[in-house]
């Protein structure tokens, strides 16, 4: 076995491992789904080792043979015949019904295991960072979640079904035959060592090509993902409806690989059929022949051709399972992948839950790194930003695009963690309490409202599942939006469709408003909550999260001199540096100081 080979199943035992946790709750107990499938296999086991021996005997009794049974008399009669022809009988409808229950049992349990692994994974990719989310395509991990853990549900019931079964079968049949005749028992081995070989080595090929399709199948999902949500752009700017290139060259491409991929199958299907036909036909060959000279008798020929025959079936099925392995392997190695990242955000050694927060909030020499997309060079996205807000002091966060300010606001909410300095709460280091504590005690919105297919209640309660009616209500009041919820067709039952497009950007900021004065953050993260409305409906909502904030802790992220003037201090950023921090009368004078000859500042000067 190859290097790589050892690699894959070491990728195999990973897999299996990360599973088997998810296997516990069902094993416990004697009459579990484990325990009966374990029943269930053994007596399937024993009675296809022993449903051939009624015929054995059954043709010996007729042709006047010997059977090797020494506890078992010699018998003939009609009687005897009627009684093994009813053994056989009754043994296969047996098997038949063992292998409903056995099929059921072991679908039911891996359903069971599989589904709770995607809720785990689903758990997991939710706490993951924002720079993990950032980096990869939301259609790649849609395709993760939803058909990557389907195909391995099926993988494994396929091999938990067949796999187990047909080696245990073959190894109890090869030593069944030796007892009955080495030499044809030897043929049997060879074909079954043949096969394997073929299978082993074709897998190896079929694994390199599933991966290599799983990973074009994620970016076309990803591809599609992105057009579907540009469609009103692609529309109205390809009028033609001609498709995205970059899909047709990647489509291309994957149904090369898909191609090979069934080659490749047909290909390993192909040689283990050959395998088992040749072997079949050896053993008929030299099994006639014995049985002429007198060494077999005709029993024992039928005996040895059914045992091959219950093999050909499941040997011919771990084939397909073999090439369907490679697939299985390649969507659970990537799987594991995603589970095994590790958030760059969480709780250290040592954390405790933050106790409720007066809402002092300081940065003290805070600076970020980041790889900057375009040449791979380490750039700083701040620089040395300090500044310290009394509790109740609202920020106001000014600076041209690409400043660092929503990085500040990144880092104020602890969806990333500073490289260098630290940012304390209360004048304790943010990092010394546990994440969930800290971000509980938030309130934001965003340039972007982000609804989810709930209600309208339970968008509004996202912070806080469960909240009673009349909370929902106040808060939804306050965010003055009640009066339009009011006029929907079942008012806050009324499910959101299409991410919240039906509502216009005004609505879906009133509803995260709304949301934001439920959960009452000791703490309010605002960043440019007033982007893209227009004139009457942004000053709305400025007065509106003007009297929310009052009192509270808050950065507002702003392009709004106005805006900003109204707040207690002001923060400017330029390249990541801080440039200015202080009151807004401080800051007026400022920009209006020699030097400030700089676009931006001349665009903040003009709206004085």
């Amino acid at each position: 076995m190859t290097l790589r080979a050892f690699d894959k199943l070491g990728d195999g035992f990973r897999i299996g491992s990360r599973l088997a946790s998810h296997l516990r709750p069902h094993a416990s107990g004697q009459a579990g789904p484990v325990s009966a499938a374990i029943v269930l296999s053994v007596l399937l086991f024993a009675l296809r080792m022993a449903q051939p021996w009624p015929l054995k005997l059954l043709i010996d009794s007729i042709t006047g043979g010997h059977h090797r049974v020494p506890w078992l008399p010699h018998m003939s009669g009609p009687s005897w015949l009627a009684w093994l022809s009813a053994a056989f009988l009754g043994m296969g409808l047996l098997a038949a019904w063992c292998e409903y229950g056995h099929s059921l049992v072991i679908t039911g349990l891996v359903n069971r295991v599989v589904f709770a692994f995607r809720d785990r994974l689903f758990r997991h990719v939710m706490r993951l960072s924002l720079a993990f989310h950032e980096k990869k395509e939301v259609g790649e991990l849609m395709t993760r979640v939803v058909s990557d853990i389907a195909r391995l549900r099926r993988g494994i019931a396929g091999l938990l079904l067949r796999g187990g079964r047909s080696v245990l079968l073959f190894v109890s049949t090869v030593a069944v035959l030796f007892w009955l005749d080495r030499a044809l028992a030897a043929v049997v081995l060879g074909g079954g060592l043949l096969a394997s070989a073929a299978m082993l080595f074709r897998g190896r090929l079929i694994l390199a090509a599933a991966s290599k399709s799983r990973k074009r199948e994620g970016k076309l999902a990803a591809i599609v993902e992105e057009n579907l949500q540009g469609i009103r752009d692609l529309q109205t700017y390809r009028a033609e409806g001609s498709p995205d290139p970059r899909f047709q060259a990647l489509n291309d491409k994957s149904l090369k690989t898909e191609q090979k991929l069934r080659r490749l199958e047909a290909g390993l299907f192909l040689r283990v059929e050959a395998v088992l036909a040749l072997t079949l036909g050896l053993v008929v060959w030299m099994g006639a022949q014995r049985v002429a000279d007198g060494r077999l008798t005709a029993g024992d020929l039928v005996l040895f051709i059914s045992y091959l025959l219950n093999l050909t079936r499941p040997l011919a099925q771990f084939a397909r399972q073999a090439s369907q392995s490679g697939r299985t392997l390649a969507c659970g190695d990537r799987l594991v992948g995603i589970i095994e990242s590790l958030p760059d955000v969480a709780d250290r050694p040592g954390a405790v839950p933050a106790p409720t927060l007066a809402g002092s909030l300081e940065f003290e020499g805070v600076g970020v790194q980041a790889v900057r997309s375009g040449g791979g060079s380490r750039g700083r996205l701040l620089s040395d930003v300090s500044f310290r807000l009394e509790p109740g002091q609202r920020l106001a966060v000014l600076g041209p695009n690409g400043a660092g300010k929503s990085t500040v606001l990144r880092h104020a909410a602890r969806l990333a963690d500073p490289v260098h300095g630290r940012i304390l709460l209360d004048g304790h280091d943010v990092r010394d309490y546990t994440v969930q504590s800290v971000r509980g005690q938030l309130s934001a919105v965003y340039q972007d409202a982000a609804l989810f297919g709930l209600s309208v209640r339970d968008n509004i309660a996202v912070g806080r599942p469960g909240a009673p009616e009349a909370d929902v209500l106040r808060a939804a009041e306050r965010g003055q939006i009640s009066a339009l919820v009011e006029g929907l067709p079942d008012k806050y039952d009324t499910v959101v469709r299409r991410r919240g497009r039906l509502f216009s950007n005004g609505e879906r900021q009133r509803i995260a408003l709304s949301r934001a004065l439920l959960r009452d953050g000791r703490i309010w993260l605002l960043d440019e909550p007033t982007t893209g409305l227009d004139a009457a409906a942004a000053a709305q909502l400025e007065e509106a999260l003007l009297e929310a904030t009052r009192g509270r802790t808050a950065l507002w992220v702003t392009h709004q001199l106005p805006v900003a003037l109204k707040l207690e201090r002001i923060l400017f950023l330029d390249e990541g540096k801080p440039k200015f921090f202080g009151s807004p009368e401080a800051f007026q004078s400022w920009i209006r100081g020699a030097g400030r000859e700089e676009a931006f500042l001349r665009s903040l000067a003009e709206q004085l």
